[in-house]
């Protein structure tokens, strides 16, 4: 049948309407038929089974054959347990490693090295105990401290903000916190723990920064207030915290200091500023 536009010259042809629905029926068909067909590809003796896809395949192997040209591209290396020493996972492809040690492999050329600073710790479940643990996530050789401190030691793990993070039963603590306490004490209440490697080294600026932050030798750390504390810092805080008068050469005592939000407030200063305030509102 054949059909032409109004006012042109133009015409196409169209099948018949039953013809049009004969090819839908059979379209249905050939899906369904596809649909009851199971993928026929052999996998270490057995056929795989899965719904047919495209090419008698079910999806995965049809896509390994698209994407290598082989539906059992992945089957050449057989899963074994893992190569590296002392890892109980699967490993896979030509090196033989998990994927932990794979990726220490390609980035550092060996999959028993990693982290920011050489050899990385195995898994948690291969220590005998926390002692045993977290003296494996540090080193003892870090720079020499002035005085009797002896040398620092770096934290390699992880950290929690500018510090060593160390886990225990499930729980992130603080690691120079769980140094102090396992090697000489409790910390006391109201306590906190200064780094004195840090206080001694007048090359260090301190902020977020500081390398002694990482430092998790017991022996360089001392409980103190938390005043004290801010005080023997070299950040801007403590800058302001040692200030005993106020910019115009007020006192910061008792009688004279308004305290809010963390901050020191003069009161002579804010007087004069309100007596001005006011004389300026009465010319």
């Amino acid at each position: 049948m054949r059909v032409a536009y109004r006012g042109s010259n133009l015409s196409i042809e169209v099948p018949p309407r039953s013809a049009t629905c004969r090819g839908r029926a059979q379209h249905l068909n050939e899906r369904v038929e596809m649909a009851q067909r199971t993928c026929t590809v052999d996998e270490n003796g057995m056929v795989c089974g899965l719904p047919v896809n495209a090419r008698d395949m079910c999806p995965k192997h049809y896509a390994r054959w698209l994407q290598h040209g082989d539906p059992l591209i992945l089957l050449r290396h057989p899963v074994r347990p893992c190569v590296a020493q002392d890892c109980q996972e699967m490993g896979y492809g030509e090196l033989g490693l998990c994927a932990m040690h794979r990726r220490r492999t390609l980035k550092h050329g060996d999959p028993l090295l990693g982290g920011r600073a050489g050899p990385v710790a195995v898994r948690r479940d291969r220590f005998a105990s926390d002692e045993e643990c977290f003296l494996s996530r540090l080193t003892m050789d870090g720079p020499l401290a002035s005085g009797d401190l002896g040398c620092c030691w770096p934290w390699l793990a992880g950290k929690a903000g500018s510090y060593g993070a160390f886990y225990v039963d499930g729980v992130q603590v603080r690691a120079h916190i769980w140094a102090y306490e396992h090697w000489i004490g409790p910390v006391p209440e109201g306590m906190q723990l200064d780094h004195v490697c840090h206080n001694i080294d007048d090359a260090c600026m301190g902020g977020k920064n500081c390398p002694h932050r990482l430092c998790v030798n017991p022996y360089h750390l001392e409980a103190v207030p938390p005043r004290t504390n801010l005080l023997r810092g070299k950040g801007l805080s403590a800058d302001n915290a040692r200030k005993t008068h106020c910019p115009e050469g007020h006192e910061y005592d008792e009688a004279n200091t308004i305290h809010s939000c963390g901050r020191r407030t003069c009161k002579t200063c804010k007087r004069l500023r309100y007596a001005e305030k006011k004389a300026a509102e009465q010319r």
